[in-house]
């Protein structure tokens, strides 16, 4: 039931139809084994494998839970069997967690867009392709759009799925990842206490999803204040930027009141761009506008102006302070 086929080696050109395993078959036979048969750490390594690929976070959560307390009230008598000279039995169901569990993590979905009928969830796996794709864009722009033409995810693709997220699903995200990490680092102190030098530790497992955890956070961090920015917004521009495509089509007819909400208006229209047309220039170009919207004319021109010597002569030409 457990067998699948690897689904992060499967991603890219050679993706096919994967075998995937029935982890409600798992969970129920790794269940009934534990309650009925035998407290085993392996059995619990698995039941915390199908947790987190049928209920995400808080699988990671309730399996950790489930192999912490095996740990601190069947250490005696669990499985596998510690030998009288040799403690690597009863630990190596730990380095298979460690070594086998921690990719899947990254394969957990983040994001789950509610308001948008074309954009997809994503994971922390596709956030670090996504970083990947930003590294090549500076490097080699032709083939940064070749590679978002055949499919590979931008950083846009990734927060625009964010974007159309609602701000509950990270406030329950994020407290479900700080109660995983909290049980993972008991799990981790109590198996140095148990195992002493030979503890195997979950270094990999625990930084994956440290990060995870920093991830979601900074999102949901970045939807409370945009809620708290929301707060002063006329009610016009925050029906227009929260409603979607409809009113987002008809964004011309609003009145703007002020300066904050003609930039927010814009910032709002790019970032729906970016969801619908990624592959063009536009919505880039408007965040890069809305960017200098704070800049003095001196500022703007020192940004676009590479050469000193012609920035100079800008500035003398048109009355304005030189560079400090």
């Amino acid at each position: 039931a457990r067998r699948e086929d690897d689904l992060i080696a499967a991603r890219g050109v050679w993706e096919r139809n994967l075998k995937k395993a029935d982890w409600n078959q798992v969970r129920e036979l790794c269940g009934d084994a534990l309650e009925h048969k035998s407290k085993d750490l392996q059995i619990a390594g698995w039941l915390l494998e199908s947790l987190l690929s049928l209920n995400a976070f808080a699988g990671v959560r309730d399996g950790l839970n489930l192999i912490l307390g095996l740990c601190e009230r069947f250490w005696d008598t669990l499985h596998p069997e510690i030998s009288p000279d040799d403690i690597d039995s009863r630990i190596a169901p730990i380095f298979w967690m460690n070594e086998k569990l921690s990719l899947k993590l990254k394969l957990i979905p983040m994001t789950m867009p509610q308001t948008s009928t074309d954009a997809v969830s994503y994971a922390f796996k596709d956030w670090e392709d996504a970083e990947e794709s930003e590294k090549l864009a500076s490097k080699n722009k032709k083939l940064y759009e070749q590679a978002v033409s055949g499919g590979k995810i931008t950083r846009a693709k990734f927060l625009g799925s964010v974007m159309f997220t609602p701000v509950s699903f990270y406030k329950a995200q994020s407290q479900t990842l700080n109660a995983a990490v909290s049980s993972l680092l008991t799990l981790e102190r109590l198996l140095d206490i148990r195992c002493g030098k030979a503890s195997p530790g979950l270094k990999q497992f625990k930084d994956i999803l440290e990060n995870i955890q920093r991830l979601s956070d900074t999102f949901l961090e970045e939807k409370l204040e945009k809620e708290r920015q929301d707060t002063s917004v006329s009610p016009e521009v925050k029906e227009a930027y929260e409603s979607g495509e409809d009113r987002m089509m008809r964004i011309s007819s609003i009145t703007i009141r002020n300066r904050a909400d003609a930039y927010r208006i814009l910032s709002a229209a790019a970032d729906y761009l970016m969801i619908h047309e990624p592959h063009s220039p536009a919505p880039y170009l408007v965040k890069r506008a809305v960017s200098w919207g704070n800049m003095t004319l001196t500022d703007l021109l020192k940004e676009l102006v590479a050469d000193q010597k012609d920035l100079t002569q800008i500035l003398q030409l048109l009355g304005l302070k030189g560079l400090s």
